[in-house]
């Protein structure tokens, strides 16, 4: 009797288990989807408002050096995107307009 109650502790446990790690799969997969469809409908000149509005809440903000150097791009600040495995970066100038967008994959 002991075994048995153990035994359906256990499957319970563990079906909860693989069911909580398949949800937490699932929902980064699919932000992960909506950053890289907002990434793509972002072009160079695009409003600051429009892009979060299409990627929402930036994972993080950074101010971007300024350089004298003209060969350089006039960015103000940089928003980022992040998933486990992947990362979006867009840049805009003073003006609140995209002056450049990165994406890149680590692991």
């Amino acid at each position: 009797m002991k075994a048995k109650i153990i035994m359906a502790f256990l499957s319970t446990f563990l079906l909860g288990s693989i069911s909580v790690a398949g949800i937490y799969v699932y929902s980064v997969w699919r932000q992960a989807e909506v950053y890289q469809r907002a990434y793509d409908a972002t072009q160079v000149g695009d409003a600051k408002e429009s892009v979060l509005g299409n990627f929402g809440p930036p994972t993080k903000i950074y101010l971007c050096e300024k350089k004298e150097d003209k060969n350089y791009s006039p960015c103000s600040q940089k928003v980022e995107y992040l998933s486990p495995f992947e990362r979006w970066i867009v840049a805009f100038d003073d003006d609140d307009k995209v002056v450049y967008k990165n994406y890149g994959v680590s692991f």
